[in-house]
C-alpha cells in the first residue's frame, strides 16, 4: 500500500522513485524494498514532509492528504493538520481569512 502510494505521489509531481530516493539520500530500490518489509519510520516521515502529506495518508490509514477533523468525547473539535494540532490563535488566523473572502 505505501509503494502504491508514493509512486502515486510521485507521478502527480513528475518525479520517478529514483530521483525521490536520490533526493531523500535513501538507496537505490529502497522504497521499493518496502512491499516486502516495513520501512522505518523516519524514512516514512522523510517522504511524507517532501510530499507535503500526512504519514497516515502514506499509510493507508486516511483517507484525507492532510487537512483532518477530529472529535474527542467532550465534543470538542480538534483540527489537526499533517497530525499536529492547529493552535487556537491558528484558528482565528484562518477564520479571519475565510470570513474575508466572503
Amino acid at each position: 500500500m505505501i509503494v502504491d502510494r508514493i509512486k502515486e505521489l510521485a507521478k502527480k509531481n513528475h518525479i520517478t522513485i529514483y530521483q525521490l530516493e536520490s533526493e531523500l539520500n535513501l538507496g537505490h530500490n529502497t522504497i521499493y524494498q518496502w512491499n516486502k518489509r516495513q520501512p522505518s519510520i523516519s524514512r516514512v516521515e522523510k517522504i511524507a514532509d517532501y510530499f507535503n502529506v500526512s504519514v497516515d495518508y502514506l499509510l493507508g490509514r486516511a483517507s484525507e492528504k492532510k487537512l483532518q477533523v477530529e472529535l474527542k468525547q467532550n465534543d470538542n473539535v480538534i483540527f489537526t493538520y499533517e497530525g499536529k494540532k492547529i493552535s487556537r490563535k491558528d484558528l482565528a488566523i484562518i477564520n479571519s481569512i475565510l470570513r474575508s473572502n466572503k
